[in-house]
């Protein structure tokens, strides 16, 4: 099955050594926060190269030291990279997804071949290698040799070469012009056969028997100067000194260097070189094998390459494992091109406060057991990621599973990060400001783990103390006050060393913990915090009277604007209308929405497995799923205004881990496979009219999209007139922005002229004129 896409030019430009992200995308539009310093392969398209990561792709433009994204949200059918190759014949990329999916880009179009990701395939189904010869594209994939028409954009055939027709993982393919044959480099050793065979026909390939480990694993392989060379590699753990390199010639196998046996990831003929990637270098060989140089440093920086590839103007191009694109250039000479994100995919929970990102990659499993992922955090502040970890911050090589974030109302460069097992630090513009332990707060060690200090969840009340879940520890309830002195709570048998997830803090002063037994505590200090006598809790259930929780397990909680406690569930989503009725004795049960479908009702998302929730400036919904994307419902949840998926949109998985949103109407999406953000037309409300503006402002006559008067105060009316006076179009504010279409009353495009927009809050108190420069 193919599928055409037209290529979107969808262009950032920037120095070669450092770049930042777009400063803005318009209403409607879509950006991806994906990594790009980690780099897995590179294809030299002449002018061109592209570069993949092993979540997107970008191209470095030679000549004017530009790059462009290429990902879903320019019209590539997939997201997950494993190979990419460019065909100079037939000036096509070709990008191989993880899951087996194909594009191939060529005349400014996108064709997708989903034919092996549609196809049942029992065991091993990937892409490891692309080799173009001839005619055909040849895939190594984990259950044989796909064999592509890259004119016909079609699979042309499959070559099962194991045992008896077997499956078998090709690791790499060459062919060798000497002896006409291919070599296939495999997990249980080298397969060859000749070029002018039944090459579908399992028995026309043949394990080499001359090899010093003929059943070993093959992962690397290429013809070069009438040679091929192979790289062994150990079947078990992986480890920087177990690879051995070895040379075919003469109808003989010989040693490469024998005393190098790091690590490879790389043997490539090109432009008449050999090009070895090892373990901190990369090694490029004549023809007489003699090295004619080495790469071991960037001056600054720590070669760790995937792959390197030499163009015809003598420049070597290395894909980094850490510093992104490389271009090396008389050997000693480099450039670095590092399109700005953060260092790694991972999100399990993200806050915004004004559109200051912070964001946790670590994670919990759902035993509520660590899964030891490394220590580190990012924030994007400023349209710039800043990435944390342990290779620029000493103080995260001993930390594990950075999972619940919190960012300081009063100052969005401040904020704290809660670990699970290993406490709670603070940050301030970049710098670490303290560690939180037993021995310099409330904050306790777990009952069951000695030593592990778990911290769920934080959030802010609106006297700015930070409020703190700390996870079967004695007493689960901490609180930093304003005046930095902390203070615990106890919260009652019941409570004691209970596993707890995140929190949230109702209008009301209450605040409102998950756990792990499907339950919720709900506590109330009734703003007394140095008074526990006057002090509430209420452990709420499944059972009616006492919370009526749906579902298995919450997941999520959020308060809306007028107050409601919103939760998710593994079955759908239920609304507390008066949370503040919590300590009364009846009156307080969550309720179920129902949704009218055609003639039926149902219950709001019912079916799905809900994730997270964040409320907009117009109090409307968005909900994440574990399986089915994000919704964007309306203020009471009945109306149904998006649902993006990964297959109608360029969201990147639909299983989504956390949703944060910016003032500037970001909506960011944490997935299983990353970041990405949408710009929403509402944006939250303001105090005052005082900083409004228009943009796009001007209005380009080639410029079709929505305009938005934006920083309004909620529910702002606006009336838009020309120069003389007259109205031409008028409307309310959603939340804190306004939409005009460029229309007036007839539905006619606004002549082109300056127009005046008159901006007023409800009761008059809150006016503002501004103006928009319109071409027609």
């Amino acid at each position: 099955m193919k599928r055409y896409v037209l290529l979107l030019a969808f262009m950032l430009s920037f120095s070669p050594l450092s770049h930042t992200l777009a400063q803005g995308v318009g209403i409607g539009e879509w950006q991806d926060h994906l990594p790009y310093s980690n780099c897995i392969a590179v294809a030299d398209a002449g002018d061109r190269i592209f570069c993949a990561t092993p979540y997107s792709l970008f191209v470095f433009n030679k000549a004017d030291k530009t790059s462009e994204r290429l990902n879903k949200i320019t019209g590539l059918s997939d997201i997950g990279i494993s190979a990419i190759s460019y065909s100079t014949e037939f000036k096509t990329l070709l990008i191989a997804y993880t899951n087996t999916n194909i594009d191939l880009i060529k005349d400014g179009k996108i064709i997708n071949i989903s034919d092996i990701k549609r196809k049942s395939i029992l065991g091993n189904k990937t892409i490891n290698k692309i080799m173009f010869i001839g005619k055909y594209a040849y895939l190594s994939c984990g259950f044989g040799i796909v064999v592509l028409d890259p004119e016909r954009e079609e699979i042309h055939d499959t070559y099962y070469i194991g045992p008896e027709g077997s499956r078998l993982n090709v690791l790499d393919l060459t062919l060798n012009p000497v002896d006409n044959q291919f070599y296939a480099a495999t997990e249980r050793g080298i397969f060859r056969a000749k070029s002018d065979g039944n090459l579908a026909y399992y028995v026309s390939w043949k394990k080499d028997a001359g090899l010093p480990a003929p059943d070993g694993k093959y992962n690397l392989i290429t013809a070069f100067a009438g040679k091929v060379y192979a790289n062994s590699t150990s079947k078990t753990q992986p480890s920087y000194d177990k690879d051995t390199t070895l040379v075919y010639a003469n109808g003989t196998w010989n040693y490469f260097d024998p005393t190098n046996h790091t690590n490879r990831s790389c043997l490539r003929a090109s432009q008449g070189k050999l090009v070895i990637c090892g373990y901190l270098y990369v090694d490029v060989y004549n023809e007489q094998e003699n090295r004619e140089f080495r790469v071991y440093s960037y001056n600054p920086g720590t070669v760790r390459p995937n792959d390197a590839q030499l163009d015809v103007a003598g420049d070597l191009w290395i894909a980094d494992n850490y510093e992104g694109l490389i271009r090396n250039y008389n050997v000693w000479s480099n450039d670095r091109i590092l399109l700005d994100g953060p260092s790694s995919a991972g999100v399990f929970a993200m806050d915004v406060k004004g559109t200051d990102l912070w964001v946790a990659p670590g994670g919990r499993n759902s035993a509520f057991d660590n899964e030891y992922n490394a220590g580190a955090f990012y924030t994007l502040s400023d349209n710039k990621w800043t990435s944390f970890n342990r290779l620029n911050t000493p103080f995260l090589d001993s930390i594990r599973d950075v999972l619940s974030v919190v960012a300081d109302p009063r100052n969005h460069k401040h904020g704290y990060l809660g670990t699970w097992g290993n406490g709670l630090f603070e940050y301030l513009d970049g710098q670490l400001v303290k560690f939180y332990t037993p021995a310099n707060s409330s904050l306790q060690y777990s009952v069951y783990r000695p030593g592990w200090l778990a911290i769920s969840g934080m959030c802010y009340d609106s006297d700015n103390n930070l409020w703190v879940a700390n996870s079967s520890a004695p007493n689960i309830l901490s609180v930093l006050k304003n005046n930095n002195t902390w203070q615990s709570f106890d919260l009652g048998a019941s409570a004691k060393g209970v596993d707890v997830g995140n929190l949230a803090i109702d209008k009301s002063g209450q605040k409102w913990m998950l756990q792990r037994d499907h339950t919720m505590l709900v506590f109330n200090d009734n703003k007394t915090i140095d008074k526990p006598a006057d002090d509430k809790v209420k452990r709420l259930t499944q059972a009616a009277g006492n919370g009526g929780l749906i579902g298995n397990f919450i997941q999520c909680l959020a308060v809306d604007q007028d107050g409601a406690m919103w939760i998710g569930s593994d079955e759908g989503v239920a609304v507390f209308y008066n949370p503040e009725n919590v300590f009364k004795n009846s009156g307080f049960d969550c309720q179920k929405i129902l949704v009218k479908q055609g003639e039926y009702f149902q219950y709001l998302l019912e079916s799905e497995s809900v994730t997270a929730i964040a409320v907009n400036g117009d109090n409307q919904k968005w909900f994440g799923t574990d399986r089915a994307g994000v919704f964007l419902m309306s203020a009471d949840g009945q109306e149904q205004i998006y649902h993006f998926t990964e297959e109608n949109s360029p969201l990147l998985s639909n299983a989504i881990t956390s949703i944060a949103l910016s003032s500037a109407g970001d909506v960011y999406f944490g997935t299983s496979k990353g970041i990405i953000s949408f710009k929403d037309k509402v944006k939250p409300p303001v105090p005052n009219n005082d900083s409004a503006y228009v943009y796009p402002n001007p209005v380009r006559s080639n410029y079709n999209g929505p305009i938005a008067i934006t920083n309004l105060v909620k529910d702002s009316d606006i009336k838009i007139t020309d120069i003389g006076g007259t109205l031409i179009y008028k409307t309310k504010a959603t939340g804190g922005q306004a939409i005009w279409n460029g229309q007036n009353f007839d539905g006619r495009r606004a002549n082109s002229g300056v127009y005046l927009v008159f901006i007023s809050n409800e009761d008059g108190s809150e006016t503002l004129v501004t103006k928009i420069l319109f071409f027609n």
